[in-house]
């Protein structure tokens, strides 16, 4: 098919082996497509013409290819739903930074976050009422992509589907990414909400197994602490949340009768960015050679261009004097000398007093 073509940059050998790798997976109900099981054509996706630059771009016309090799074959969200159970992505980028369009001789502006893998990738996981675990780890997610791209991932820990097919995953790993505690609120407030709200669609599911370990999160047990008086006072739980340790504890059943498990919550990497934001950051915030020689001929920039320009490019901000209750608290060698007052000077300043008759 052309559409399966134009998905793997025009390279029939690649359309054969995601053939083949999609139809294993369709006979084997688990799709394994981690990156290391997908070297062997991976670099020639990413070589191929037709896409925006970014680190995902291999990874986006792979799940590309398969979302066509899918509907090619029949599978859809209501009629014929494909009879995969579980999705493994590991290591695929889903978050990419891009600088920013711009003209000729205008400053380097912040990289913008593309996360067009991500949503192919959620899209895959919602499509099928018969998928119960979504594996994303090492996927370079992180909270520099945005309310929508954490929008994006909270959408695996909803409900999916309508009426009597409405269900949840069962099973949701982000091992190894780079989120941060505001991002994990967000996403296990998501999940805990709508299992509240949607009894029907979770009778009878286990507890969500909600896999956070080895992200950017600081002071996890206090984090842990907070979502779970937060459950509490919002939805009336006691228990909402468990870290998986208790005795009788797993991926089916809770010991204290929770809705999420947090497996490993409390094993944390150190708050760093990923390498592709940091050279986005530095890119950015060089700025190039010829605003560099235009801000320093003399010529006035415009306030809204300051920010952009590297900080000996800034013009110095107007200094306001100190006021007189900072002066008379300063130290004798900072403080300006006033001229003492003259005596007329004192008598003249000191309020008159009236003289009783």
């Amino acid at each position: 098919s052309d559409s399966v073509l134009h998905a793997c940059g025009g390279n029939p050998d690649v359309a054969l082996q995601v053939l083949n790798m999609l139809d294993d997976a369709l006979e084997k109900k688990i799709m394994d497509a981690g990156r290391d099981r997908c070297v062997d054509f991976m670099g020639a996706l990413e070589d191929a013409d037709g896409e925006r630059d970014g680190r995902d771009r291999g990874s986006y016309r792979f799940l590309k290819a398969v979302t066509v090799l899918l509907r090619l074959k029949g599978f859809n969200s209501r009629d014929n739903m494909m009879p995969i159970t579980e999705i493994v992505l590991n290591r695929h980028p889903m978050l990419a930074f891009t600088p920013p369009t711009r003209v000729a001789g205008a400053p380097a502006g912040k990289a913008e976050p593309t996360f067009r893998t991500l949503e192919l990738a959620v899209h895959l996981a919602r499509s099928s009422t018969n998928i119960v675990a979504m594996r994303l780890g090492e996927c370079e997610l992180s909270s520099d992509g945005g309310d929508k791209c954490i929008t994006e991932v909270a959408r695996l820990v909803r409900q999916v589907g309508i009426g009597a097919q409405a269900r949840f995953l069962e099973e949701v790993d982000f091992e190894g990414n780079f989120m941060d505690a505001d991002a994990v609120r967000k996403i296990v407030e998501a999940a805990v909400k709508e299992r509240c709200e949607r009894p029907r669609a979770c009778a009878g599911c286990p507890p969500l197994w909600l896999n956070f370990k080895n992200n950017r999160v600081r002071n996890p047990g206090s984090v842990f602490q907070n979502l779970q008086a937060w459950a509490g006072w919002a939805h009336g739980l006691e228990n909402a949340l468990c870290l998986a340790d208790k005795e009788g504890c797993s991926q089916k059943a809770c010991a204290a009768n929770c809705r999420l498990h947090l497996p490993g919550f409390l094993e944390q990497c150190k708050p760093e960015l990923p390498s592709q934001v940091k050279l986005a950051e530095s890119a950015a915030a060089s700025a190039p050679t010829a605003v560099a020689a235009v801000g320093t001929a003399g010529l006035t920039v415009q306030p809204q261009c300051q920010a952009a320009l590297p900080p000996l490019l800034r013009p110095s901000p107007a200094r306001k004097r100190p006021p007189e209750a900072w002066r008379a608290c300063a130290s004798p060698a900072t403080r300006r000398q006033t001229p003492a007052r003259t005596a007329p000077d004192v008598r003249r300043s000191q309020p008159r007093r009236r003289q009783s008759r």
